[in-house]
């Protein structure tokens, strides 16, 4: 073989392997992992079901991406009328029912379903004292409320009278007066329990009548501005030198810091928990003694005092004053705008951390939904408003002038 042939040779053997190397380097066509793939996300939701048993109670709802772009990833919620979700993730109950609660990214999605299921963990009988004559039928009614203040409407419970002999009560919550006495009417459900007391007398069918009288005369009152009580030993009323107190007997003049002093409004939950404002600031009873537990700072000037616990008392004043006392601090709660319109809000009153109203000049009315103060009832009425009461969130009166 001549020595052209050979190279020829070597050469031709050198191509053909590096061409069946090359070959061997090359990715099959049919590999669905090789490089320029797309690779689809997934999302992974936790939990993939919850239960609320409040309003306004929250559960927060977390979201894997694996091979997709987690910064992209957006909640949504199939009913915002039952539950809403934010772009954390954090669901809010807003009514009983069923919700699925998604999470999506790059058209994959996951979901959860939540669930808002009411349960009751107060119940009043409302009111809780009443006074009837033979004959006559008093209506009650019984409320029950979630951990939130939120009424349970689907509670259910079973009312009972304590001595059918002088007043019998049927399931609609009606008290029929059969003959002079005293009698307990009771409502039961779910573990829980309220009462009511009924004194029936049988007075001829006369109506009755008022004797007014000065029963703190000698005490040296001024104009009274309120008065509040949790039995009758424990009456209070306020006048423009201070705070009296009836103990059953007589009325005296309670011992207040820096007295006298104007006192404008008073309310309490019971014998030891007893708020009063008036004089730029608000006062505290816990049974033994009366301290300052708000003092005016900046235009802030409180005139009455509501709350539906110790721990959730709400203080309403002039040029727009709305305080709020959780148990441990004061707080400035006035919403935008309250401060700015300069109104006088001349009383608060409400059914429970979920519902409260403020009420006061220029028809204005305030409303608490259990997280923010909103105006109502807008346009209504020009007049001032100056006192609120109910017996219920469905009962609520209004007067002014």
């Amino acid at each position: 073989m001549s020595e052209r042939s050979s190279r020829g040779t070597t050469i031709l053997f050198w191509l053909i392997a590096v061409i069946i190397l090359s070959g061997c380097g090359k990715p099959d066509s049919g590999d669905p992992t090789g490089p320029g793939q797309p690779v689809t996300p997934t999302v992974t939701i936790t939990p993939s079901h919850g239960t609320l048993t409040a309003l306004r109670d929250t559960l927060p709802f977390s979201a894997v991406v694996t091979n997709g772009d987690a910064s992209s990833l957006q909640w949504s919620t199939s009913s915002a009328g039952i539950a809403t979700v934010d772009a954390t993730g954090r669901a809010v109950a807003v009514s009983n029912g069923t919700a699925t609660i998604t999470a999506s990214v790059s058209g994959v999605s996951a979901a959860a379903t939540l669930t808002v299921a009411q349960e009751a963990q107060s119940l009043e009988l409302i009111p809780r004292s009443a006074n009837a004559r033979v004959g006559e039928s008093v209506q009650l009614e019984w409320r029950a409320e979630d951990r939130n203040g939120f009424p349970v409407e689907a509670a259910e419970g079973t009312l009972s009278s304590s001595n059918v002999d002088v007043a019998t009560v049927g399931a609609d919550a009606f008290v029929r007066a059969i003959r002079d006495g005293q009698t307990t009417i009771r409502v039961a459900g779910g573990g829980l329990n309220a009462h009511s007391t009924l004194t029936v007398t049988d007075d001829g069918g006369e109506p009755a009548t008022w004797a007014w009288s000065d029963p703190a005369e000698g005490v040296g009152t001024t104009s009274l501005h309120d008065l509040w009580g949790s039995d009758d030993q424990h009456v209070w009323a306020v006048d423009d030198e201070g705070i009296l107190r009836f103990d059953g007997m007589e009325w005296s003049r309670a011992s207040i810091p820096s007295e006298p002093r104007t006192i404008i409004g008073i309310w309490g939950t019971g014998p030891s928990d007893v708020w009063a404002a008036g004089s730029l600031e608000v006062l505290h009873f816990n049974g033994s003694v009366w301290s300052a537990s708000f003092q005016r700072t900046g235009s802030a000037w409180p005139v009455r005092v509501w709350g539906s616990a110790p721990d959730d008392i709400w203080a309403v004043g002039r040029s727009g004053t709305l305080l709020h006392y959780d148990g441990q601090v004061w707080t400035d709660a006035a919403p935008d705008g309250l401060k700015e319109a300069g109104v006088t809000l001349w009383d608060t009153w409400g059914v429970g951390r979920g519902r409260a109203w403020a009420v006061g000049d220029q028809g204005s009315i305030w409303v608490w939904d259990g997280e923010r103060w909103a105006q109502g009832a807008q346009g209504l009425t020009g007049e001032d408003l100056f006192a609120i009461w109910g017996s219920g969130p469905r009962d609520v009166w209004v007067v002014g002038a």
